[in-house]
Parts: structure tokens; sequence; C-alpha cells
């Protein structure tokens, strides 16, 4: 999972600059920016008491945001290694988003499919921030360059509705006889769906 792909992350940063002679003292926080204003103030407070002079990567957009702007106030450094949300970019000289935006990948991804003559496209995405903003940004890139959206469908993302029936959407998707399919969506959630077998048969 996330936390614990974080913590041998961070153990490997920690043994890295070591070896430079540098010392590093982790405090794991475990997900404490993960549950809205409640988690931002466990977050805020472990930093507080451990002295911490930088946070590394928190889950979900919108604890992300809350804590970056918590954080900057407080010139703590925040670097965050997986989240593509746009707002990121300019909330301060203290926050450092690792990941490209949704608008960068989904331009390149619309000239890739350009570039391999795909001028169809359909394209699955998911109901949050991220999903939402990848398919537009894809769209409008697609476009401008000639191609065309066979159809978009969104479905709620997995936590929010983990046995959604996606076999109507993806027949749908079949329907519109696409070049490709753009999948703006987490795969390990579309794998627990209904229909997802869908994806793979021809």
């Amino acid at each position: 999972g996330a936390v614990e792909s974080g913590r041998r992350g961070a153990s490997l940063a920690e043994e890295d600059l070591e070896d430079l002679g540098i010392r590093l003292q982790l405090a794991p926080a475990e997900r404490a920016g993960d549950e809205g204003a409640p988690g931002i103030s466990t977050l805020l407070r472990i930093v507080e008491d451990s002295g911490a002079v930088a946070v590394i990567g928190l889950s979900g957009p919108e604890a992300t945001l809350a804590a970056a702007h918590a954080l900057e106030q407080r010139q703590v450094l925040l670097v965050v290694p997986d989240s593509t949300s746009a707002l990121l970019g300019g909330i301060g000289r203290w926050i450092f988003r690792l990941c490209p935006s949704d608008r960068a990948q989904a331009e390149l991804l619309a000239s890739h499919a350009l570039r391999r003559g795909y001028r169809r496209v359909g394209m699955l995405y998911s109901l949050d921030d991220s999903g939402k903003g990848l398919a537009a940004a894809f769209s409008r890139a697609f476009a401008r360059g000639g191609g065309e959206i066979s159809l978009a469908v969104g479905h709620a993302p997995g936590v929010d509705s983990p046995g959604e029936d996606l076999v109507a959407a993806l027949e749908a998707l079949r329907r519109s006889r696409p070049d490709a399919l753009l999948l703006a969506t987490r795969t390990t959630d579309l794998a627990r769906r209904p229909g997802s077998l869908l994806l793979t048969q021809p």
C-alpha cells in the first residue's frame, strides 16, 4: 500500500543520505493527513512535536492541498510524489510536486496517440479531480490535433462505489469503435469491478 511504499522510500533516502554523511531522523506519521481537517490537525501536531523540517507524501488530493497550505504557512517543506493537481503549483516555495500535472500528462498522451495514427479515442475516467482533469485536458489536446473522442464515460471512484457494474459502459465504449481507449482511472479500482474483463476482449 501507499503507507508501506512511503516507508520503504523514506528508509532508502535515509540510507543514501547517511552514506553522504547527512543524518536524517524520520518521524512516521502513518496516514495522519488523510482524513480531512482532523487528519491535518494530527499531521501539524506531529510536525510541531518532532520539529520536522519536511513532510513527504500524503494520500488523496484534498488532504494534500489542505496540508500544503498549512505547511507553506509554517515554512515546512512538502514533497508530493504522486499528486497531479495543478493547484499545487501556485501555493508557494515550500511545496514541490514531483509528478507532472494532469494537463502535461494529457498533452503528452494526446500527442503520442496522434503520432500513432489514432484518430478516434474512447475514454473511461474516474469522477474524481484527477480523472476528470486528465480526461478534459486530453480531449482538448486531442481535438486540437484533429482527433475525435468517440465516447467518454465517467464512473464513481472505487472507494465510493466498489461494486459498480461497468459492463454497460464498456459495451458502449466498444460500440463507439475507437482506435484506442484511454483509461483515466486507477486500474486497481477497475480490476475489482464487474465487467472489467471486457477491457481485454476483442
